[in-house]
């Protein structure tokens, strides 16, 4: 009578033919858990990536809205001040500078939204660079002719009130042209850069 090994007819056993072999890892089925994990987290992040390339547009468009209504608040600004000026003996100068200063924003408003032409944004350097010389020198003059009449004992009311609106205007200006020259100077290197 033949006696059978109680070892290898024990049903715990893993049979021969479902043992991996040599070449494989005994490690197969927690590599591919691994990857079903990996597959299945990668698609929340490729998502997100998404997420991330598309979320530039609206904040472009917001930028740009921004820029446009501080480019027409500006040339309204300007347009007014020139207007207002028109009582005034030195109206003639006033209406050139307050010209000259509603040109910036406009020319800034053609160059970032239809299109950034080299020439245009040179031109728009140029002119932030003539009027803020301009607006220095109108600056020191409203400034001189306030202090002279504040020396007065009695000074006019009417002509202080004048110099004090002439030396807002002329300061925004200022201001205006050194924020349109930055400005334009950034874009034209950035070209230059996207260009090179």
């Amino acid at each position: 009578m033949a006696s059978t090994d109680p070892a290898a007819t024990s049903p715990s056993e893993t049979p021969e033919w479902l043992k991996p072999s040599a070449g494989q890892s005994a490690s197969t089925g927690a590599a591919t858990d691994e990857e079903s994990f990996g597959a299945t987290a990668s698609a929340p992040v490729d998502s997100l990536k998404g997420t991330e390339e598309a979320a530039p547009a609206p904040r472009r468009r917001c930028t740009r809205a921004i820029l446009g209504i501080l480019e027409l608040v500006l040339l309204a600004a300007f347009v007014y001040a020139a207007i207002v000026q028109s009582d005034d003996p030195d109206k003639l100068r006033w209406h050139l500078y307050y010209a000259f200063q509603a040109a910036l924003p406009a020319l800034f408003l053609a160059y970032f939204f239809c299109g950034r032409a080299r020439l245009l944004g040179k031109l728009i350097v140029a002119l932030a660079a003539a009027t803020s010389v301009w607006s220095i020198v109108y600056i020191v003059l409203v400034s001189l002719d306030l202090q002279k009449l504040l020396a007065e004992e009695e000074p006019d009311a009417d002509a202080k009130e004048e110099y004090i609106y002439e030396l807002a205007g002329v300061s925004l200006g200022f201001l205006s042209s050194l924020y349109h020259g930055i400005f334009a100077i950034c874009c034209v290197r950035k070209e230059k850069e996207g260009m090179a």
